[in-house]
């Protein structure tokens, strides 16, 4: 038996550091916004072993979320809830869509139950204009900052169930007329 190498310890320990950092490198910038759809064909193998997405680890596979859209001109759609993890929220290092998560929530709970429309699988903009086919519910927004003011559309929306789904799907709608102070 050959004699072993003083320092084939430490190459091995290089070679499976710098092998994991690799994969882990391609993870992340797989799921990182706006990357190229090239990128993402060639990682899409991988993920038939490891299916998670980054919403697995924020709870948003689970959960339903509350969003606010402006609704502009023609019934046009305008988001304005930033999600937790996106780029404008710094990947969720900002705290600012969790304090709009609180601004969101305090309008939700001012709409009675007989406000909210159903969408009963309906897209978004037919869910809006469903929605708004009636007077808007007037609502206060008490934000120290109000981020939500004007004709808006607050939602429930349900988040994804497989990789393969579009998006959050409208459950439930309300038009309202937000009054900022």
């Amino acid at each position: 038996m050959a004699p072993q190498r003083p320092d084939a310890g430490r190459s091995a320990f290089l070679f499976t550091l710098t092998f994991l950092l690799l994969v882990l490198a391609g993870a992340v910038g797989g799921q990182l916004p706006g990357v190229p759809a090239t990128v993402s064909a060639l990682l899409r193998p991988a993920a038939a072993g490891w299916p998670q997405h980054w919403r697995f680890f924020t709870g948003g596979e689970r959960t339903r979320a509350w969003v606010a859209w402006q609704i502009g001109a023609g019934g046009t759609l305008t988001p304005l809830t930033i999600p937790l993890v996106a780029a404008a929220d710094l990947g969720g290092l900002s705290r600012r869509a969790h304090a709009q998560l609180a601004e969101t929530s305090g309008l939700v709970a001012q709409v009675p139950a007989t406000g909210w429309h159903g969408c009963a699988g309906a897209d978004r903009t037919a869910c809006a204009r469903a929605a708004a086919a009636g007077p808007p519910i007037t609502l206060d927004n008490a934000a120290q900052t109000p981020t939500i003011c004007g004709a808006v559309l607050l939602t429930v929306e349900r988040p994804p169930l497989r990789r393969t789904d579009k998006g959050f799907t409208a459950e439930v709608a309300v038009a309202a007329a937000v009054r900022c102070g």
